[in-house]
């Protein structure tokens, strides 16, 4: 089925995240254990809603999408298990009963049944733009994301029972996005379809930016994870364009200029800020991190990707550069790339 390679509405996701990160380090700190659990339900799933979207895309009829759907279902319910088992271990022992660590671990409860809650409404989701139900996926995508981050913005003024109102904004998308899929498309297929040969490549088109964001961000902490929790709004910056470079496919020249600017200025705007902002170094640096993923994994390989993005790696180098030159070199890296990016087929 033939889609539309970019999807605005992908970036709403870590939008909501950035805003709620922002908002208050109450509300920071569920966020900083929510996207590690739905991540960790990505993997345990082996990328459930991205296979299936990889699946589906070689699927020339509904019936068949449809099984492809029922295929995901399962792996995605074993990877909110395990997610569900991981918060066994912060639960407080009979010794160790104290406040902060029943705190903790109604913390980390709550995270995982808000990560497993956006996974489930990302899968059906995925089945609305499957089934060639665009405008309905992108109606439910921003339902349930402006759910989200009214839900976050409830929790940053609230001091107890934080992530509460995320949590039943999170279920109440959910359980709009299956209701509206089945009143919409009813199912065409019961009999499961698997997707584990489109699982590799989806894990590393979901998975590529976000381990690789973390383990860079942990490699000054020495393990304390104090530099992490400083910078998770960075991380999740640069999760909007990895979001919004996802395809099923590695796109042609063509297809691919316009995603290089955008890429390019996402990392540029940043490092260009960071000239007379430092507190901007850290968004400088986690976008052009997104920039070399996305590059690597669906961006045409080119002369002017490949200059732009050496030009803002040097951008972002911790240097002192005299008169300004790292946004010299900056704004450069998008002017090389801005020749043939609005260019259209007609």
């Amino acid at each position: 089925m033939k889609q539309r390679l970019m999807r605005p509405t992908a970036a709403l996701f870590p939008i909501v995240g950035l805003a709620g990160a922002l908002a208050g380090s109450e509300i920071r700190d569920f966020m900083l254990l929510m996207f590690p659990l739905y991540f960790l339900i990505q993997l345990a799933s082996l990328c459930a809603a991205d296979s299936f979207r990889n699946a589906a895309a070689c699927e020339p009829g509904v019936r068949r999408v449809d099984r492809r759907f029922a295929g995901a279902l399962i792996p995605l319910a074993v990877g909110i298990a395990v997610a569900m088992a991981a918060v066994l271990l912060f639960r407080p022992s009979n010794t160790d009963g104290t406040d902060h660590a029943a705190l903790l671990f109604a913390y980390v409860k709550g995270a995982a049944i808000a990560a497993s809650l956006i996974s489930i409404e990302h899968l059906f989701e995925e089945r609305m733009f499957a089934l060639g139900r665009r405008v309905d996926g992108v109606a439910l995508s921003c339902v349930s994301n402006g759910l989200l981050l009214a839900g976050a913005l409830l929790d940053a003024g609230r001091t107890e029972g934080v992530g509460l109102c995320l949590t039943g904004a999170a279920a109440l998308g959910a359980g709009i996005s299956v209701a509206a899929n089945y009143l919409i498309e009813p199912a065409h297929g019961l009999s499961p379809l698997w997707n584990l040969r489109f699982s590799p490549r989806a894990c590393v088109q979901t998975l590529l930016y976000p381990t690789a964001s973390v383990a860079a961000a942990l490699l000054p902490s020495n393990g304390d994870g104090t530099r992490l929790d400083a910078v998770i709004p960075a991380l999740l910056f640069g999760l909007i364009p990895w979001r919004l470079a996802r395809t099923t496919a590695r796109r042609t020249p063509d297809e691919s200029r316009p995603l290089n600017l955008l890429l390019i200025a996402f990392a540029a705007i940043p490092a260009v800020t960071a000239t007379w902002l430092p507190a901007a170094q850290p968004f400088a640096q986690a976008s052009t991190l997104a920039l070399l993923c996305a590059a690597a994994i669906f961006c045409a390989p080119g002369a002017r990707l490949y200059t732009g993005t050496a030009l803002i790696i040097a951008a972002v180098l911790p240097v002192a550069y005299p008169w300004h030159l790292n946004a010299i070199l900056a704004l450069a890296a998008v002017a090389i790339n801005l020749k043939g990016a609005f260019l259209r087929k007609v």
